[in-house]
């Protein structure tokens, strides 16, 4: 009697500790390939057949299966450009020169994915709705406060992403995601 106690804790220690890391492995995507540039991440283009179980689990799961890369590239930061966790209790400028894209956008959301609510509904800044110098560069305010010009509003105290979207992107790149000009991402002041 005593040895079916053992196995059968044993089976269950076993059971419960294998659904687990699949979990873990699922939520965080493990082995996906990436493309790593400063803070900015991106997937690298990917033939669904190539991914391992735990990568496609991760895709159907969070719905981020790429669309290929002459149509559209996708890249995310949770860091400034000094490896510091983005945090809505901080001030950020983002600037840069326009991206090679036909269309392009940078939105601010949540560790989950969701946009950031807030009374401006204000989540992002594009090509076309963007306050510019000349088409060729631009800054935009992250903060929990008001800011003139370009400012996205932040929530105090919770973490965020940036996403940058490049729609059309130029042939240059796609073939070296170096060759794109990333907005740098300067933390200010912090509450």
């Amino acid at each position: 009697m005593r040895n079916w106690f053992y196995i059968l804790v044993s089976l269950a220690f076993g059971l419960g500790s294998g659904v687990l890391s699949a979990q873990y492995a699922i939520q965080q995507g493990l082995a996906t390939p990436t493309v790593v540039i400063g803070p900015w991440q991106a997937l690298n283009e990917i033939d669904i057949s190539e991914l391992n179980p735990y990568a496609l689990a991760h895709t159907s799961d969070h719905g981020n299966l790429k669309i290929a890369n002459f149509e559209v590239l996708y890249f995310t930061a949770s860091k400034d450009d000094k490896e510091r966790v983005l945090s809505g209790s901080c001030d950020y400028v983002l600037t840069g020169s326009f991206p090679d894209a036909r269309w392009w956008s940078l939105t601010i959301y949540d560790q989950q994915g969701q946009l950031i609510d807030n009374q401006a509904e204000r989540y992002s800044f594009n090509n076309t709705n963007l306050s510019q110098k000349k088409n060729v560069s631009y800054r935009i305010n992250l903060a929990t406060n008001a800011r003139a010009g370009n400012w996205i509003p932040l929530k105090a105290e919770k973490p965020f992403v940036i996403m940058l979207r490049l729609y059309s992107p130029g042939v240059g790149s796609i073939r070296d995601a170096n060759q794109i000009a990333f907005p740098k991402i300067e933390r200010l002041a912090c509450s």
